[in-house]
């Protein structure tokens, strides 16, 4: 073969594999625009930057955030009608959590939503204090002291642990003390709370991974919507 022949056979194969190259090339960006117009009409019905909870300035609130909605979640008989769900699926994530720790709590399964209520800023007898959150049911009560970006105060949970501990035996039940901050850390300062059935949950992780977990399983797509804004709320904090 020439030296002219063997330069056009190679400008014969550079043309065929161009030809081939390009069809891909188009494949490809056809396929990317249909996978870009996808995401821009979902990204419409469900904006990415969109959290009502931001929108509100109701991030870092404790009180009227925070406690408000885990209140109205743990509640079987409040209004987002998914009965047990949330309570269930919430103490499971306490459970799981006490375990991760080594803590030998026993949790009880929820058998019907009968003898549940969950309340939030509860008050108690002076100087007690208020409680962000009271879960109660047949077999426990639990309180939960919700700390987003303050510390505690002088014996907080001790005087929690007291009103638990005294309420809780009362009306036939275990008590259960949680508190709930941004990375699930331990209280610092020791006292009687700190030795009886404590348990450390974070908002980043166990809360998270409880609110995913109920999205998934929750029926009303308005509620999950809700729910799904919370989870990313709670993920971020």
């Amino acid at each position: 073969m020439s030296t002219i022949e063997r330069f056009h056979a190679c400008l014969t194969s550079y043309a065929t594999s161009h030809a081939i190259r390009s069809q891909v090339y188009t494949k490809v960006i056809a396929g990317a625009h249909d996978i870009l117009s996808h995401r821009r009409a979902e990204n419409q019905l469900r904006p990415p930057g969109f959290n009502i909870f931001y929108a509100l300035g109701h991030a870092y609130r404790e009180v009227g955030t925070h406690s408000a909605m885990l209140a109205y979640l743990l509640d079987p008989m409040k209004g987002h009608d998914q009965g047990t769900l949330f309570l269930s699926l919430f103490l499971d994530a306490l459970k799981k959590a006490a375990d991760s720790q080594g803590l030998d709590i026993n949790i009880p399964r929820v058998e019907s939503a009968v003898g549940w209520s969950c309340r939030k800023e509860f008050v108690l007898p002076e100087p007690l204090g208020r409680l962000d959150l009271m879960l109660q049911g047949p077999e426990i009560l639990i309180v939960v002291e919700n700390k987003v970006r303050a510390g505690l105060g002088p014996d907080q949970l001790d005087r929690y642990w007291s009103f638990a501990e005294k309420h809780a035996r009362a009306g036939g039940r275990k008590p259960i003390l949680v508190y709930l901050t941004p990375d699930g850390e331990k209280p610092t300062g020791g006292g009687q709370a700190g030795e009886k059935t404590l348990i450390p949950l974070s908002y980043r992780y166990d809360l998270y991974s409880f609110l995913r977990l109920s999205v998934g399983s929750v029926k009303a797509i308005s509620v999950a919507e809700v729910v799904r804004q919370y989870a990313d709320l709670v993920r971020d904090i």
